[in-house]
């Protein structure tokens, strides 16, 4: 029994192969043909930033507010698609990072291995990822940001 909460090897080597597979299953969406999902996304994005108006020249079911958080990567990447595929990925990698340094501050070292492993796991599920880029990949984002700055104020009432 480990009284001292170490993960042992084989946890390790495990954890690592299952976040591999999970990356490697996101991964698969820098080289695959663009999806509707996040063509429309884009173009959303292109309307927003050439003035256009959504509900109007654009009529989706996505919000509003969908244009207007395109516009930037449509701004920097505009037609290369794998730069989507890429750019989920890295967000979903960052958000993995942070929620692992926020499980290893306030839960510790064991708690954060599976957090991080967990994290990596959920936001890269090949089956529940259907394109290049989601918009549960931004939500995500932002939100373990959020939850990053937020623990961080509260261990040292440091607003800076």
């Amino acid at each position: 029994m480990y009284t001292h909460f170490a993960q042992p090897r084989s946890f390790r080597i495990t954890a690592a192969l299952l976040m591999l597979a999970a990356l490697c299953g996101r991964a698969i969406y820098v080289f695959a043909p663009v999806g509707s999902d996040t063509a429309m996304f884009v173009y959303a994005g292109k309307l927003v930033a050439s003035g256009g108006r959504p509900g109007v020249d654009l009529l989706d079911n996505k919000l509003p507010s969908v244009g207007l958080l395109m516009q930037v990567p449509e701004r920097l990447f505009a037609a290369h698609w794998p730069l989507y595929g890429l750019l989920g990925l890295v967000m979903s990698v960052v958000a993995s990072l942070f929620l692992w340094r926020l499980a290893r501050r306030w839960l510790g070292e064991s708690a954060a291995m599976f957090v991080a492993v967990a994290s990596v796991l959920w936001l890269n599920f090949t089956p529940a990822v259907y394109g290049q880029l989601q918009l549960e990949t931004f939500g995500v984002f932002f939100s373990s940001i959020a939850a990053g700055c937020i623990a961080e104020w509260l261990a040292k009432r440091d607003f800076r």
